[in-house]
């Protein structure tokens, strides 16, 4: 976690079938709630930028099993999704339209605070 660091996107409900993925819905709203809180407290200027633009102020990532990517030094655990798409559980909607994709594995995106 660090300043400007994006949030987690919170996945959709699942199907009733899939406990993984209840504990998923149930877990990853929370540490954002922390994580925000954090931030809120201890760096400058995001609580404004959270009140103003919600979660996604920052952009927001998925985390995902470690994969090597071309061009990118060690394993990687998390890529960027567009805040402005609904999360799906079947699709990557990862930026630039691949898990590896410059714009996915970006620290921070432009335009955003």
């Amino acid at each position: 976690m660090s300043v400007g660091a994006p949030l987690l996107q919170e996945p959709p409900e699942p199907p009733a079938d899939e406990c993984k993925a209840q504990s998923l819905v149930a877990l990853l709203p929370r540490m954002n709630e922390a994580f925000q809180s954090l931030r809120a407290i201890y760096c400058p200027g995001e609580a404004q930028a959270f009140q103003q633009q919600g979660r996604a102020a920052f952009g927001l990532v998925r985390t995902m099993h470690p994969i090597s990517c071309p061009n990118q030094e060690g394993s990687l655990t998390r890529y960027r999704v567009d805040p402005k798409e609904i999360a799906s559980w079947t699709a990557d909607q990862a930026l630039g339209g691949s898990r590896c994709s410059p714009e996915a594995q970006m620290e921070v995106v432009s335009g955003q605070v």
